[in-house]
């Protein structure tokens, strides 16, 4: 299926090369043939079909037009036999792949056309001339102030399954708060509503999709969230107050509110519903969309999905902007939802709302523009500064549970359930500053699985090893 907008132009430069056509002695008779080229641009692209329109003279009328390819055989091009002079229109079918590699900005043809007069003379009946197509952009959409793109006046922007799933987990959210408020909740509800069954899960969400969280959420991490989800039901029964050793609930005295905690105080939906955040929202952002597989340049950017207005790679990239869970305006309009939230919480000391919406807009521009360059160098500014949201989120919560520690448990309990949730979440970067080893010395050693057994000397210590890997010092005490 052929694109014909945000189109290539085919830049074309040439210089014909003719042959000899008269002796230094002996003057000749008649004149040599001769090819030339229009000037004028053509608008085609990889996967498309380039016209060179090709000009020729032969005196005695023409006896055939060869072209050969950057090289290869020649093929005939048609003409009007004995013709003296016409011109004909050639068409190139621009490969999606050159030597190997796809065929983007810059990626060079060579035309060699030879025009054969009737003469029979040798040195004067022949000519040839070579034409050289250069691919550059043409007028290549400019990067927008929002994350709006469209093609033939309707958007080719879409994320609906990563809408679902925020909306999904919001639902969750919701009903883990009864359990914070000290009610009881079905682990069924819980179970059905994180594997969406029946696409309505089980009765539970307030849409259908056929969309769910469990089958994106990284695999080690499946049985652990369902494991809280279990939990978090059982001891919700009639609980009683929390204590070390004894699941229940604890008071947040600033905030008047209650928190369902396990045997070692820590919150199940912190726990949960931040634990998701990285094992289903960034894990797939960084190991499903932002991977060669989804977004590298061998991926479709030519043809229209059937029935659709983008192509796989547009949409892959709005896949993974849609789980960043911002408006198109962001920051213009902010959010109060998952990674939009707490880049916006974070922005004032780390810069990362406008870094990382610049990222999704430029990048998503350069795949339209087929400057696989800047993707990448976009792509790679996701990678580094999305992690650096979960890892400056993660000392903020450690700075609030240092603030808390001995005058407030709930609150202290709730904060460093964030925290250790965030702190899980620099797993899943395939770039991940920190290894598997440096995050379980700081959530094993640093912090302990017992919360109330976390120490100020502790937590000192695991904000100074986050912050050091990050470049964060400067601005660790203030998050």
């Amino acid at each position: 299926m052929l694109r014909t907008t945000k189109l290539t132009t085919l830049l074309i430069v040439f210089s014909c090369f003719f042959m000899a056509c008269e002796n230094d002695d002996e003057p000749t008779d008649f004149d040599a043939p001769s090819i030339t080229f229009e000037s004028d641009a053509i608008t085609q692209k990889p996967g498309e079909t380039a016209t060179l329109k090709v000009t020729f003279n032969a005196p005695a009328g023409i006896k055939s037009l060869e072209v050969s390819v950057d090289g290869g055989d020649k093929t005939t091009v048609q003409v009007t036999d004995g013709s003296t002079n016409q011109t004909v229109d050639y068409t190139f079918d621009v490969p999606l792949e050159k030597d190997g590699g796809k065929s983007t900005w810059g990626t060079v043809y060579n035309f060699a056309f030879t025009a054969t007069d009737k003469q029979n003379i040798a040195e004067t009946g022949t000519a040839s001339a070579t034409i050289t197509a250069t691919f550059v952009p043409d007028n290549p959409i400019s990067v927008p102030g929002t994350y709006a793109f469209t093609r033939n006046s309707e958007t080719t922007v879409s994320f609906s399954g990563q809408t679902d799933r925020l909306n999904q987990l919001s639902e969750i959210k919701t009903l883990m708060g009864n359990a914070n408020n000290g009610q009881a909740v079905s682990a069924q509800a819980l179970l059905d509503m994180y594997a969406n069954t029946g696409d309505n899960g089980g009765g539970n969400f307030s849409f259908t999709s056929t969309k769910q969280l469990k089958n994106k959420t990284f695999a080690s991490a499946v049985e652990t969230v369902e494991g809280w989800l279990n939990e978090m039901a059982t001891n919700s029964d009639n609980p009683g107050t929390a204590s070390s050793g004894t699941p229940g609930l604890l008071t947040r005295v600033g905030k008047n509110k209650t928190i369902l905690v396990d045997a070692n105080g820590r919150e199940y939906a912190q726990l949960i519903e931040k634990g998701l955040m990285g094992s289903v929202f960034l894990n797939q952002v960084y190991n499903t969309y932002l991977t060669d597989d989804r977004t590298g340049n061998d991926v479709q950017n030519i043809s229209l999905r059937d029935g659709k207005n983008y192509t796989d790679m547009e949409h892959h990239w709005d896949e993974a902007f849609g789980y960043f869970g911002v408006p198109v305006d962001f920051p213009t309009t902010t959010t109060n939802r998952f990674w939009g939230n707490y880049s916006n919480g974070r922005d004032a000391l780390i810069g990362s709302n406008q870094k990382l919406m610049d990222a999704y807009i430029a990048g998503r521009t350069a795949i339209v523009n087929f400057d696989y360059d800047e993707k990448d160098a976009q792509r790679d500014i996701l990678y580094e500064n999305l992690e650096l949201v979960a890892a400056a989120t993660a000392i903020h919560y450690i700075n609030a549970t240092l603030d808390n520690i001995g005058s407030d448990q709930g609150e202290m309990h709730h904060a460093l359930s964030e925290a250790w949730a965030f702190i899980e979440a620099l797993r899943y970067s395939p770039r991940a500053k920190m290894t598997q080893s440096e995050i379980d010395d700081i959530l094993n050693t640093d912090i302990g699985i017992n919360f109330y057994n976390v120490t100020i000397t502790g937590l000192n210590d695991a904000k100074d090893a986050i912050s050091s890997k990050f470049g964060l010092d400067n601005v660790k005490n203030d998050l």
